[in-house]
């Protein structure tokens, strides 16, 4: 299986819908390769993240109401 990898996707990227930004990293040494995505929404939503062969495919679902505290 192939090392993670989100170099390909450098700094914040603005969102649209209820997804308010999206940032992606890499993190690499010698014992460990990681890609890191991180999705701000701007409300609470339900979501999906299945990876599938190569690919992350994150779906948000649809807003929903703010949590109760």
């Amino acid at each position: 299986m192939a090392a993670p990898d989100a170099s390909g996707s450098k700094g914040p990227q603005a969102g649209e819908g209820p997804v308010s930004g999206v940032v992606a990293s890499q993190f690499t040494d010698e014992h460990a390769s990681v890609g890191r995505v991180l999705v701000a929404l701007k409300d609470a939503a339900q979501y999906d993240v299945r990876a599938e062969g190569n690919q992350i495919h994150i779906r948000v679902l649809g807003t929903g109401a703010n949590p109760a505290l």
